[in-house]
């Protein structure tokens, strides 16, 4: 691709460079990723901002955009060319999403890729982002009749928000040790990754748990429904060191299971750590299969406060 100039996108240009920047996207889908940025934009943020072009003779040729969420974070959708996309281009639209974040409340960046876009690996690199994760994307099918008895030493405080400084103490707990993205450990304050989580799908604080076993603070349950899709999806789940090894995540998974097929929910999603064996080897037990598989890479973004 010769003679390509990289800019942030003008406004005349950004429905096209948006179309093209969420191509992995279907069309009937990109109205939910637009719902997402409305808690966004009501804080002043400018959703756009970070939205980036490549031209080449006047005309748009590859895009690319890193789209701020509540919390602090932000996802980079990773460039796309109307035609094949070069490395050097692919990083210099890296690096304009990049610089354009700058102007953004945005402290930490993810990107997914799946394999068709394994060569974005190379310009990711380049640009300071390091590979957090293979996650795997499971789903299990909602029995219409759930006859696995109740396990009565096991209970489920919900609203979990009710009991704040709790709740906040034990997904904290949680992360100790954990095997599941170990690296996003110390990244984010607690108040911005419970502002993220409250952004997946559409949020029931009812379905928001503060596991307990014996009466006693365990651990940890969010789940969220996606209704348009008959699912729910587990946004975290988590044991604090002091009740594991006790097969919890096993009986939390059955608890969820029932309540959803209460509830008459389809399915039941979520991502786990494809290097995360235990969790893996409980999801597969319990039934889960996958249906999707990503790479996911991180990167701060650095300012220059003097």
């Amino acid at each position: 691709m010769n003679d390509v100039t990289v800019r942030r996108c003008p406004p005349a240009l950004c429905r096209d460079a948006l179309e093209l920047a969420l191509t992995s996207v279907a069309a009937d889908q990109r109205g939910s990723v637009i719902d997402t940025l409305r808690p966004v934009a009501e804080q002043g943020v400018d959703v756009f901002a970070a939205l980036v072009v490549a031209e080449s003779d006047g005309r748009l040729v590859a895009a690319s955009w890193l789209q701020p969420q509540v919390g602090r974070t932000s996802t980079l959708w990773p460039p796309v060319g109307k035609h094949a996309l070069d490395e050097r281009t692919a990083e210099q639209l890296i690096g304009a999403a990049i610089d354009a974040a700058n102007d953004l409340p945005v402290d930490l960046v993810q990107v997914l890729l799946d394999d068709s876009q394994a060569s974005l690996a190379g310009p990711l690199e380049r640009m300071s982002f390091t590979k957090l994760a293979e996650l795997q994307y499971l789903m299990q099918v909602v029995p219409r009749k759930f006859t696995e008895p109740a396990e009565p030493r096991l209970t489920f405080d919900s609203p979990a928000m009710d009991e704040r400084e709790l709740f906040e103490q034990l997904i904290k707990a949680t992360y100790e040790s954990t095997l599941d993205c170990p690296a996003l450990e110390g990244r984010r304050h607690i108040a911005d990754t419970l502002a993220g989580y409250q952004t997946v799908g559409h949020h029931d604080p009812s379905l928001w748990f503060v596991v307990r076993w014996d009466s006693q603070p365990a651990g940890v349950l969010l789940v969220s429904p996606h209704l348009e899709d008959d699912q729910w999806e587990v946004v975290y789940m988590g044991v604090i060191p002091a009740f594991r090894g006790l097969g919890l995540g096993a009986k939390i998974l059955a608890r969820l299971r029932a309540l959803a097929s209460t509830a008459r929910v389809g399915h039941i999603i979520l991502a786990v750590d494809a290097a995360n064996a235990p969790a893996v080897k409980m999801y597969d037990q319990a039934g889960f299969v996958e249906w999707a598989r990503r790479t996911a890479y991180i990167r701060q973004v650095d300012r220059d406060h003097a």
